[in-house]
């Protein structure tokens, strides 16, 4: 009796120790068991178990995870907006300092312009024109004109008393005339070039006078003719 007794004890060892490995094979191969188990102990026990609170923190860790992310969204379209806003601030400021440059340019212009006005208007002869290819004062222009024709006059009155004498004399009185004709519609054309040219500097639209063309282009009369 005492045989079978042992040997009973020594077999329900023995599957106490087999079924204990099995259950903890079961457990580390299959979560989903674990967790049943775990479950069925806690409501029995009425005690939280490893596995449980395991499950908790698992599921309190991945709740956060999924509030970081949705927040890292969130943040990461702010920024992209305010980055798209701050482009355009830039873009808009640069098309508006742009804009100032060009002003400032233009009301320089303009300032320059009415201080050129004004000058003119104090003093006209003060303007720039373009005369025979260059950029003098109209002064200057005027001066230059005034004494050519001034010397020019002054030479053919000289020359007029100076010929007098020599018209008078026989023969030769009439090669006196011709050169002295000659002479003087050399210095009447020239005159009149000055006077067109005094005209194109203060009116450039001037067109040349028919006069001038007319005149430069005579021939005096040869001695013979006459």
């Amino acid at each position: 009796m005492f045989k079978i007794l042992k040997f009973s004890w020594k077999m329900g060892l023995a599957l106490a120790l087999m079924l204990s490995l099995l259950t903890n094979l079961l457990f580390l191969t299959s979560s989903a068991a674990f967790y049943t188990a775990s479950a069925a102990v806690s409501a029995v026990a009425g005690v939280s178990t490893v596995a449980k609170r395991s499950a908790a923190e698992l599921a309190k860790v991945t709740t956060n995870l999924t509030q970081e992310k949705a927040a890292r969204k969130k943040f990461q379209r702010q920024l992209s907006e305010t980055s798209t806003a701050l482009t355009t601030q830039r873009t808009a400021k640069r098309a508006a300092r742009s804009e100032l440059v060009t002003k400032i340019a233009e009301v320089g212009a303009q300032k320059r312009l009415v201080r050129s006005l004004k000058d003119e208007i104090a003093d006209p002869l003060r303007r720039m024109v373009t005369y025979r290819g260059r950029q003098v004062v109209v002064r200057e222009v005027v001066e230059t004109t005034v004494s050519r024709v001034s010397r020019r006059t002054v030479l053919t009155s000289a020359r007029e008393v100076g010929g007098m004498a020599a018209e008078a004399i026989p023969f030769f009185g009439t090669a006196a005339i011709v050169g002295f004709t000659a002479l003087e519609l050399h210095d009447l054309c020239e005159t009149l070039k000055d006077m067109a040219d005094l005209q194109k500097a203060l009116d450039p639209t001037a067109v040349e006078n028919a006069d001038q063309r007319k005149v430069c282009g005579m021939k005096p009369l040869t001695k013979e003719e006459v």
